[in-house]
């Protein structure tokens, strides 16, 4: 790293600008307008965006359109997440998000790779300013530093780790295709038809509340907040370390259902794939029996059971909530001991394949974050 010469994004960008600073026109439908909370894994979820008129978005500047080999950085609130623009695309944001345009002397990938090194983001957080709401200004952006080898050596080092990152964003490929063909199949076995004796969802599963302290909490114990559950996907992949836990926390054991049971996070629905805790504003659901697993996961997660946890939540204080006593009550096709038989024989492969894909997904992503920061000081590439 002694021969790379450090230079500061404004040297290697042509354009570092941020989105509009004012309220955009909404509407029902048109051109996807996101925010950093639509960003996921360094990339944007469009499953649950508002839009904005096509005839406001043509009004937007060239510097501000996402194209091919744009990076998109977090400027505001949860600052420091990168995104990597591989292809155009007709998005609006605010200025909440900056916008890096690079030039022919830095490749697009190492200069995202660049700022999602953890080096960078110390040097982002030490120039971020605010109290309530933290900010990067674009000015301290523009500012900030990057070690810059060569481009051969850029690019191998973007080559590296974006061989990480393609088998990482196949697995997730693989997982949405695997949770589709689940909900398929339990629309087609239970969707609306009577397969068995008319049942409540108090007589298949049950509220496990078991809260845990933080000093009985060990700090390497895995922690899921809300946060870490994806949006409509039943596989919960994503968790941290307790470490940092200051409040009374829920017990889970590996194969029990969190449900996000505030609003907007009824559809926060999943499978856990270890033991650990969980936000204090999820319900952690445990099946009566072990044959009833796949069962019960593909109802809570189901859009008839989200739909009726909105219509029924209680007004508390702060946010409204689902009322699990009252979703007990909620009804169920039990199905023939035959049938649940066999729809387990067609869901467990499914979830022991998600589980599989999850743990790769996070062996991939731990050596990916490993590597990243060594290459960026010059390791051998």
């Amino acid at each position: 790293m002694g021969s790379w010469m450090k230079v500061k994004l404004a040297q290697v960008c042509s354009s570092i600008s941020d989105g509009d600073h004012l309220p955009p026109p909404k509407c029902e439908s048109g051109i996807p307008f996101v925010t950093i909370s639509d960003i996921k894994n360094n990339k944007f979820n469009l499953s649950n965006t508002r839009f904005v008129p096509k005839a406001y978005f043509d009004t937007i500047d060239a510097k501000r359109r996402i194209r091919k080999g744009d990076v998109l950085y977090s400027v505001v609130g949860s600052y420091g997440i990168p995104v990597y623009a591989d292809k155009d695309l007709d998005i609006a944001f605010q200025r909440h998000i900056a916008i890096l345009k690079p030039r022919s002397t830095i490749d697009s990938r190492f200069l995202y790779y660049s700022m999602l090194n953890p080096a960078f983001y110390s040097s982002a957080d030490n120039v971020a300013i605010g109290a309530a709401q933290k900010t990067i200004t674009l000015s301290a952006l523009r500012n900030l530093e990057i070690p810059l080898p060569p481009l051969p050596v850029q690019r191998r080092i973007a080559d590296i780790l974006s061989a990480y990152d393609d088998l990482i964003e196949n697995n997730r490929r693989r997982i949405a295709i695997l949770e589709e063909t689940a909900r398929l199949t339990y629309r087609k076995w239970f969707g609306g038809i009577e397969q068995g004796r008319a049942a409540t969802l108090g007589e298949i599963c049950r509220e496990v509340r078991r809260g845990v302290s933080p000093d009985a909490i060990a700090p390497d114990t895995p922690y899921i907040g809300l946060e870490h559950m994806p949006r409509r996907s039943i596989s919960l992949c994503e968790w941290e370390s307790a470490q940092k836990v200051t409040s009374t926390k829920l017990a889970f054991e590996a194969g029990d259902i969190l449900f996000g049971k505030i609003r907007p996070y009824f559809h926060k629905v999943g499978i856990t794939f270890v033991d650990g805790v969980a936000s204090s504003d999820a319900i952690v659901i445990k099946p009566l029996r072990p044959e009833l697993h796949a069962y019960v996961l593909m109802t809570v997660s189901s859009d008839a059971f989200v739909a009726a946890a909105s219509q029924g939540m209680k007004e508390g204080s702060k946010m409204p909530r689902a009322d699990w006593k009252q979703l007990l009550n909620y009804s169920v096709s039990m199905p023939d001991d035959d049938t649940l038989a066999e729809f387990n024989r067609v869901l467990n492969p499914i979830l022991e394949q998600l589980k599989t894909l999850c743990f790769s997904i996070r062996n991939l992503v731990a050596a990916r974050d490993l590597l990243l920061p060594r290459l960026m000081k010059g390791g051998s590439v």
